[in-house]
């Protein structure tokens, strides 16, 4: 043992762990998921029928926003703004780059909500 470092007997006596990437890819159970597929199919009915019980326009909503979204981009950066989009048509060009973007806004936004759900929950 060192007399001059005591950290340096602190450092030989614990253990070393590596850690190291898995050897296959995890499975997701697709046999799984295909035995439970009525599950999966109520509680998805469920999720969308209490997200459009509010609104006047139900699940169309869900169609009609993105859309909605995709004039607008094309009223403001194709019409006014003149941004290019390499010879594409310029609402399909937006509606690309938009049903991506929202799917990443949806998710963050309802990962932070179940987040600050769960520690109301916790009190």
């Amino acid at each position: 043992m060192s007399e001059g470092n005591p950290n340096l007997d602190l450092a030989t006596a614990l253990p070393v762990s590596f850690i190291g990437p898995p050897e296959r890819w995890i499975s997701i159970g697709l046999k799984e998921l295909w035995e439970y597929r009525e599950l999966l199919y109520f509680l998805t009915w469920r999720d969308i029928k209490v997200r459009y019980k509010q609104t006047a326009l139900g699940a169309a909503w869900a169609v009609i926003q993105p859309v909605f979204m995709m004039l607008v981009f094309s009223l403001f950066f194709g019409r006014l703004a003149k941004v290019p989009s390499d010879g594409i048509p310029y609402p399909i060009f937006t509606f690309c780059a938009l049903l991506p973007w929202q799917l990443f806004a949806h998710a963050l936004t309802e990962s932070s909500n179940s987040l600050v759900g769960k520690q109301r929950g916790r009190r």
